[in-house]
């Protein structure tokens, strides 16, 4: 009998834990370097309210690299995607496809140095946007920032 009463509860506990699915979360990232992170079991939108580009960097030489820091506020927010996009890609371009890191290929052909800008905007709100420059130094000169 009590053989019989653990196969039961055995049993039924099985049936349990297997009728239970399990809460899943998604990532999927894109060349345009829209990430998103999304949770099967929200239901309450939360709306971005702020984007924020940091650089590591505001000023390079030809050859070297700057590193892109996305925030986005509040951090539970449910679309968390965004774009980010050069002004100009003579002097400065994307490495790869990898929209995080921008390396300087080329002069002004000023001679001087060079300006671009470059534009985070937000998934979720085309509006919610934010910009920085950043300086291209000509190769000639002999100190690089």
């Amino acid at each position: 009998m009590k053989k019989f009463l653990l196969f039961s509860v055995l049993m039924f506990l099985a049936l349990c834990l297997a009728a239970c699915g399990p809460t899943t979360t998604e990532l999927s990232l894109n060349t345009n370097i829209t990430q998103s992170t999304t949770s099967s079991t929200t239901n309450n939108y939360v709306a971005v309210t702020h984007i924020m580009i940091e650089l590591d960097q505001a000023e390079v030489c030809i050859g070297n690299q700057i590193t892109l820091t996305i925030t986005i506020t509040p951090s539970n927010a449910t679309n968390q995607t965004f774009t980010v996009a050069l002004n100009q890609t003579t002097m400065v371009d994307f490495v790869g496809t990898n929209q995080l890191l921008i390396e300087a290929i080329d002069d002004d052909p000023s001679g001087e140095i060079g300006e671009t800008i470059v534009t985070v905007t937000s998934g979720d709100n085309s509006n919610i946007t934010d910009v920085k420059q950043i300086y291209v130094h000509p190769s000639g000169i002999g100190v690089c920032p």
